[in-house]
């Protein structure tokens, strides 16, 4: 009975770690927040993720109370300690003098990833990417997720 017990364990061991990473997969909905770290109220965002092994891809999703919705693509790292570093990337394709695309539009995110099975959280903060990052001009605020479909999770 023990050496079932031992084979059922070793075969779902990687299982459970697969589906660790799964959890991280897919759409995340909350709010972004903008004027400093102590703010709650903001605009709905979004975030798309892909993860390959310690990789992660994906789109960011602003939609701002006026209508517009600002689309950017972007690529990071999760770390062991499940906290992530994302940076958004400039489009390619699009004009480089549009405003969204000048590199002082573009964010960095660092989130921490929590895993529950009643809710998985994303939180963290956001920061413009500028050469100085004391400047207190520096646009900075605060991002809540959860996982949009939690049975997926």
């Amino acid at each position: 009975m023990k050496i079932k017990t031992t084979l059922l364990v070793l075969f779902l061991l990687p299982v459970l770690t697969l589906s660790a990473q799964k959890g991280l997969k897919g759409k995340w909905e909350g709010t972004i927040t903008w004027g400093g770290y102590d703010k709650k109220a903001g605009d709905k965002f979004e975030l798309y993720i892909e993860a390959k092994g310690h990789r992660v891809t994906g789109r960011t999703y602003i939609h701002q109370k006026n209508g517009d919705v600002i689309t950017r693509e972007f690529k990071g790292r999760i770390y062991e300690d499940r906290s992530m570093y994302l940076e958004e990337i400039p489009d390619p394709t699009a004009d480089k003098d549009t405003e969204f695309q000048t590199p002082s539009k573009l964010r960095r995110y660092q989130f921490l990833y929590t895993r529950s099975i009643f809710e998985s959280t994303l939180e963290g903060h956001w920061q413009e990417m500028i050469k100085d990052p004391l400047n207190k001009k520096r646009a900075i605020g605060r991002i809540y997720m959860t996982k949009a479909d939690q049975s997926k999770a």
